[in-house]
């Protein structure tokens, strides 16, 4: 596999896309039939994060998918626009009432969806895309991690929502797509795409 991503970065980054698309609907669409009870989007990021959990360790990939140790890390200060441009608007506008128990599943929710999406897109993707450059990689990237987004319309309705949705995907994908390559982890990420996700849905 090491291989083919160093020979085909392009193709392998269309096959991982693929991959990630196909167990999404198929993990949600089986939540909605054999699960009835449980929320789709919830069943389908634990086995996308379990995947990509999965392929890193079985690629050994973890510090080329960014999973470094603080003395690795530079460039920090680029963190502090897009920390600001997270936490200003709930923090001046509000947070609505929710019960313990919403916050409590919104948080580990995602905190997976972080967890997941950083360490796919922004560390396996965007490694396996270096080849081309880092513009190529960080755009490339990111329109395709806008595209996964659109398998969200078999579980959330609204298509308007939903390629809204995809488009906010791809300008964040190459926001963080830059910062992970220029400060050489996704540590901080996985914390900014979690506070990003909950901060949005808490947020009146």
């Amino acid at each position: 596999m090491k291989t083919l991503f160093k020979q085909h970065p392009f193709v392998s980054a269309v096959l991982i896309f693929i991959g990630e698309v196909l167990l999404a609907a198929l993990s949600q669409v089986a939540a909605q039939k054999l699960l009835p009870n449980f929320n789709p989007a919830f069943i389908g990021v634990i086995v996308l994060t379990l995947a990509t959990i999965g392929l890193v360790g079985a690629l050994r990939w973890w510090r080329e998918a960014g999973i470094t140790w603080p003395s690795e890390w530079r460039n920090l200060n680029l963190l502090w626009l897009p920390a600001a441009v997270i936490l200003l608007p709930p923090l001046v506008g509000g947070f609505k009432a929710l019960s313990w128990g919403t916050v409590a599943f919104l948080t580990v929710a995602y905190i997976l969806t972080g967890l997941n999406e950083e360490l796919l897109w922004r560390g396996v993707v965007v490694n396996v895309l270096r080849p081309t450059g880092p513009w190529r990689a960080m755009f490339i990237s990111a329109l395709l991690f806008g595209l996964a987004h659109l398998t969200n319309i078999l579980v959330r309705g609204n298509p308007a929502i939903i390629f809204a949705q995809a488009l906010g995907a791809f300008c964040d994908g190459a926001g963080f797509a830059a910062l992970r390559l220029r400060t050489n982890t996704i540590w901080p990420l996985i914390g900014l795409h979690f506070l990003h996700d909950l901060l949005l849905n808490t947020m009146r």
